[in-house]
């Protein structure tokens, strides 16, 4: 998306182990285009083979039906997991994970509608072992997220938030690279300040736009 050249920059540092952070902790307001960017992470995690568990946490999700989708996302690597009943899974997956000899990602959308027992199971249980699992980088997201400085596993983390992209420049460079080259300045300005730069509120009008744009230019032809 425009201006998050930033954020993808960290995330790719952080996948690729660059960076000594292995928890990002990525808050965002409705229509920010975290779920877009939480996408894009997953595509470039595939990109490198590396394995990934995606969590949505909408919907109050329970902590059995999470501890279940790592293990079946992750499948063969979590060798104690997989046959384990309901309590044990949750200790096996710790295990695990641990003693991977290679990189896995975790992704956590819509943090804040976990249910309260997976929320404190991802909290005080998973993320503070994650540092005797040096494979493993997990992406917590949402509108609401744990705040780093008090957590034991602060160390580890980096907090990074999706502000508006108030700047028409960003959103023309955006629009030119996905659509057209043509586009001008004074095409993108009015919608960026009607939207005050709401990415997803802003990316719709653009998509409708450059729909008729697009037909009106393939008519002239």
């Amino acid at each position: 998306m425009a201006n998050r050249q930033a954020v993808t920059a960290r995330l790719e540092q952080i996948l690729t182990g660059r960076s000594p952070k292995r928890i990002l902790l990525l808050s965002a307001a409705s229509n920010s285009g975290k779920t877009h960017l939480l996408a894009q992470l997953r595509a470039y995690a595939k990109l490198l083979q590396i394995p990934h568990a995606s969590l949505d946490c909408k919907g109050d999700l329970p902590l059995d039906e999470l501890i279940n989708l790592i293990a079946l996302d992750l499948q063969d690597l979590l060798v104690t997991t997989q046959p384990a009943n309901s309590t044990m899974r949750r200790v096996n997956l710790i295990s695990d994970l641990q003693h991977l000899s290679q990189p896995v990602l975790l992704s956590f959308d819509t943090f804040e509608q976990a249910s309260a027992p997976a929320k404190n199971w991802i909290e005080n249980q998973l993320l503070p072992r994650l540092d005797e699992a040096p494979g493993v980088v997990a992406v917590l997201a949402g509108q609401q997220v744990p705040e780093r400085t008090k957590q034991m596993w602060s160390g580890l983390a980096e907090e990074m938030k999706l502000e508006a992209i108030t700047r028409a420049s960003d959103w023309l460079e955006y629009t030119q690279r996905k659509w057209h080259p043509n586009v001008k300045l004074d095409h993108i300005e009015a919608l960026t300040l009607a939207t005050n730069g709401n990415p997803g509120q802003l990316s719709a009008l653009l998509e409708t736009m450059m729909s008729g744009f697009l037909k009106v230019s393939a008519g002239a032809e």
